[in-house]
């Protein structure tokens, strides 16, 4: 479903929270989607997940990296990660500091409940991040 790769990858209730030292996370939702958008030590994180039928989720991530190198890392292990979705359904575009990552997910019917499963992964990582940046 949700790849990790930076430190932050977060969400916070949707009143959202920060923290010094440009800090934040906010998860906002609709019937239909659910949206975190985090930064955490100069990287970001911006993520949208859709339903867009009774099967299907789809994802859109940016990630953005401090530095040339470490996105150029992440961009070679999103890379990896795709290699091994055969059927396409996981794509990576790299540009400058900015990762992008379209996934689409089939939950055979359940979609809607793919969308809780994101919201609280997206919930639970405003947590982490709120003890790390305390």
């Amino acid at each position: 479903m949700l790849a990790c790769s930076a430190l932050f990858l977060t969400a916070c209730g949707d009143s959202g929270s920060s923290a010094g030292n440009g800090t934040y996370c906010r998860v906002s939702s609709t019937s239909t989607t659910v949206k975190v958008d985090a930064a955490y030590m100069g990287e970001s994180y911006t993520s949208v997940a859709t339903q867009v039928s009774d099967d299907v989720v789809t994802y859109h991530s940016v990630y953005g990296y401090a530095t040339q190198a470490e996105a150029d890392k992440a961009c070679a292990n999103f890379k990896e990660e795709a290699s091994y979705w055969l059927d396409g359904s996981y794509k990576v575009a790299c540009s400058g500091t900015q990762v992008t990552v379209d996934e689409h997910s089939e939950y055979m019917g359940l979609a809607s409940e793919g969308l809780v499963e994101a919201e609280a992964d997206f919930n639970e990582m405003c947590g982490m991040l709120q003890n790390m940046a305390d």
